[in-house]
């Protein structure tokens, strides 16, 4: 799903003046059981999706099943979803909790 969220924008913003920005459902299970910063820097890095138009959401309950794991996923995530530990703010990708 992601890979292809990301594939689709892509595409939709080589048509636009202004980029739409995509909204994409992390699952409890990719946050606890996948390495989802792995998935989402390799799918941002083959869509050619700028991490800053991408927001990965969050249920609670994902974030409570595991608190200090879903904390740890989700600061990677934030810190180096673009692939360099430097990555501003500016450019990381935004999580939501929904």
């Amino acid at each position: 799903m992601l890979r292809e969220a990301c594939r689709e924008c892509t595409e939709w913003n080589r048509r636009r003046a202004q980029p739409l920005r995509i909204s994409v459902n992390v699952s409890p299970l990719q946050l606890e059981h996948t390495d989802l910063v792995g998935l989402v820097k390799d799918t941002l890095r083959e869509s050619g999706l700028p991490p800053d138009l991408l927001e990965l959401e969050v249920t609670e309950g994902a974030l409570m099943h595991n608190a200090e794991h879903a904390a740890k996923v989700l600061a990677r995530l934030r810190a180096r979803a673009c692939g360099s530990p430097s990555t501003t703010s500016a450019r990381a990708i935004r999580v939501s909790a929904i």
